[in-house]
């Protein structure tokens, strides 16, 4: 797998990485809500390439301990999936789980997905768009044992989230119920429990 391009996050106006990626809200929440499209800034050719699987890359700010999606970049310039500024920060209330935050220098590349290894991590922890907890681990063994004590608690959901997995109505793949975006064809998935 290819190293693939973080999701943005602004935390007390500082711009930050964040390797977590998590989702962005379900289509017919967006449909509703009043955006402005981004300019291009040249992401936009890498959104569509192997450096990002999921094809979008997702802007994102925590103030005043909580998450706000602010909005995404595509590589599609018209449409339903093009890139767009939200007017108002929509809370995050759908994302549960632990934003990853790289900082510091690279102590480590590795081309595989977010693998890479800085001198630094922080995790924040989401229940339902509220911040409930904050660390960081600055030493890349910790770092490291933290990363394998996640990705065991992340499969054993993986492995959960299969069991009630879907068909792509567009190229009839299957896809898993937190996807966004159909891994095969890239067509925007409804995520309505059906």
């Amino acid at each position: 797998m290819t190293a693939q391009i973080p999701d943005v996050i602004s935390i007390n106006g500082s711009r930050k990485s964040l390797t977590s990626c998590p989702p962005v809200p379900p289509p017919e929440r967006l449909d509703t809500l009043e955006k402005v499209p981004l300019p291009p800034i040249g992401i936009e050719r890498m959104v569509n390439t192997t450096a990002c699987w999921r094809r979008y890359q997702g802007i994102w700010e925590i103030r005043d301990d909580r998450l706000y999606f602010i909005g995404m970049r595509t590589g599609i310039s018209d449409g339903p999936r093009e890139s767009f500024r939200l007017i108002e920060p929509l809370l995050a209330d759908w994302v549960l789980g632990i934003l990853v935050m790289p900082e510091g220098k690279l102590v480590e590349y590795l081309h595989m997905g977010h693998a890479s290894l800085y001198q630094r991590e922080r995790y924040i922890e989401v229940v339902e768009g509220r911040i409930t907890d904050s660390h960081e681990l600055d030493d890349p063994v910790k770092i490291t044992a933290y990363r394998k004590k996640m990705y065991r608690q992340m499969c054993s959901a993986d492995r959960m989230a299969r069991r009630s997995s879907r068909k792509c109505p567009h190229c009839k793949d299957t896809c898993l119920p937190h996807w966004e975006f159909c891994k095969h064809c890239s067509e925007l998935l409804d995520l309505r429990v059906s």
